[in-house]
């Protein structure tokens, strides 16, 4: 059957798109490469239309200058007080041409793209079975839907052109050239959805997998968290997994929950207290609390008779690697450990290490660089002593900070926007 589905052939259409369609690409200029979006409204007299950089914080700037003559479009916009025009040609559903700027010229090229519904997004969101062993998911990330092939390692954005087929260029968020389309079938009467995929190495149909996912709550004193179990479709008990989020307001989305239920292991992730569903205020909470949380999820799976207790395991990413260590000490029951991005140091030369190597490589040094190192240094130890758990204290952190922020080495700094980074105790004693 799978060689059968293999076996089919896809056929896309490259006809050319209206103008007035969104579009997303890259523009190139020497070395440097920009992920762009572009919207073109021809119904307009005159025709009008505004670019944007997602990468940056630059807002969207409005296109001047437009006009199309049949396939041929030409525009302007101001990029840094700095004028950039482009001249290009509508060709096989793409829309490419050169740019220039500032006596410098590079090549813009764009494919149309539209907004998902809620509705079209929540179909295709999931886990596919391409062939029996290989998965691919499509998860919704803060940059758009994501797909993730867990045999190739290969991950990438899906840019929709329509609200059920998606194209993919040849790294993460590159939207052309275009290496990868793909389309989304439902048949209603069989419940099922499936996958199909065209590459460079041929196409492949697979099914979305249907996968067992329960609401759960459990409590670590006054503090009531919340998170989803995903089951095996297999007969239990099974083994488990407990994840442990990274710092900031995180919650329990991740992308490896379906990948362990389709090899038979039971994976629960939960919203960081204060986030989500769960109570609590993370800004509030030292490592020794948060692993206190992650116990209290160990033994809410021991209660439960789907779940083998003498196989519970946790995963901790980047701060949850840091927490991880903390609920081994305290539950020596555990039967593994994953780690990733887990800690070389303790936790503070860990990150003036961080700091340091990031302000060397963005170009800082000399008197410049002591003088950041320093104030990095009293900002972190402020955030040990607790200037981050309470508004009281965070004012006053704010007070020491304000003197600094005319420093020409400043904008080099990345200072702590809100309450809460990072935790105190892990600061103060390490994850001891």
């Amino acid at each position: 059957m799978w060689r059968l589905l293999a076996s089919l052939l896809f056929v896309w259409s490259v006809a050319d798109p209206p103008l007035t369609q969104d579009w997303v690409g890259e523009l190139q200029i020497g070395a440097s490469k920009r992920l762009v979006q572009l919207k073109i409204e021809a119904g307009h007299k005159p025709i009008a239309g505004t670019i944007a950089f997602p990468a940056s914080s630059q807002s969207e700037v409005s296109l001047s200058d437009v006009s199309v003559d049949q396939r041929h479009v030409k525009f302007a916009w101001k990029d840094d007080a700095d004028r950039t025009s482009f001249d290009g040609r509508l060709s096989a559903g793409l829309l490419s041409g050169t740019v220039t700027a500032d006596n410098k010229q590079g090549t813009l090229q764009l494919a149309p793209t539209v907004t998902l519904t809620a509705e079209a997004e929540q179909r295709v969101l999931g886990y596919y079975e391409m062939q029996p062993g290989h998965i691919v998911s499509v998860l919704k990330s803060p940059v758009g839907l994501v797909y993730s092939d867990y045999t190739s390692g290969q991950l990438g954005v899906l840019f929709p052109s329509s609200q059920d087929t998606f194209f993919a260029g040849p790294s993460f968020q590159v939207a052309v050239p275009v290496a990868i389309r793909c389309r989304f079938s439902t048949d209603a009467v069989k419940n099922l959805t499936a996958l199909h995929w065209q590459d460079e190495s041929g196409g492949q149909i697979g099914r979305k997998l249907d996968q067992r996912r329960e609401e759960v709550t459990f409590k670590d004193g006054d503090v009531v968290l919340s998170g989803t179990l995903l089951l095996p479709n297999s007969e239990g008990p099974h083994p488990a997994i407990v994840r442990i989020q990274g710092a900031g307001p995180q919650t329990r989305r991740n992308a490896f929950d379906g990948w362990f239920a389709y090899h038979g292991i039971a994976y629960l992730s939960f919203d960081k207290r204060g986030t989500g569903k769960s109570t609590g205020d993370w800004r509030d909470a030292s490592i020794s609390d948060l692993a206190d949380d992650v116990v209290a999820a160990v033994r809410m799976l021991r209660q439960r008779n789907d779940i083998d207790p003498d196989q519970i395991g946790i995963e901790g990413d980047s701060e949850g690697a840091w927490i991880a260590p903390v609920v081994a000490a305290r539950d020596p029951k555990l039967k593994f450990i994953v780690l990733w991005g887990g800690p070389a140091m303790d936790y503070v030369p860990e990150l003036m290490n961080e700091i340091e190597e990031g302000l060397k490589a963005r170009g800082l040094s000399g008197d410049d660089l002591r003088k950041a190192l320093e104030f990095n240094r009293k900002a972190l130890q402020m955030l040990a002593d607790g200037a981050g758990l309470s508004d009281e204290a965070w004012a006053s952190f704010q007070t020491f900070v304000a003197p600094y922020r005319n420093e020409p080495w400043f904008s080099y700094v990345s200072e702590p926007k809100e309450r809460g980074w990072p935790q105190k105790e892990a600061l103060s004693h390490g994850t001891g």
